[in-house]
């Protein structure tokens, strides 16, 4: 079972740096009212914040009870899918 250490309103408050100064190789972010709102709209600034944490080598991997085929239409298909 997996708990978390920390918990944030927003996926933006998360400094990705102190991630990996704390040793933190991967994120496991859910999809639903998390990263993407009710309108099924992923935010710019959401997008910018996933897309920066994999370029600066943490691995992210997004959950979700939805289908994956409406998740690829989401995000690119450089997503890990959990």
């Amino acid at each position: 079972m997996l708990y978390p250490n920390e918990i944030y309103n927003k996926i933006e408050e998360i400094n990705i740096e102190e991630l990996i100064k704390k040793g933190i190789k991967g994120i496991i972010l859910d999809v639903d009212n998390t990263l993407i709102d009710k309108s099924k709209i992923l935010s710019e600034e959401k997008e910018k914040w996933v897309n920066e944490a994999k370029q600066k080598g943490l691995k992210v991997c997004i959950l979700s009870k939805a289908m994956r085929n409406g998740l690829m239409a989401i995000f690119d298909n450089n997503s890990t899918f959990c």
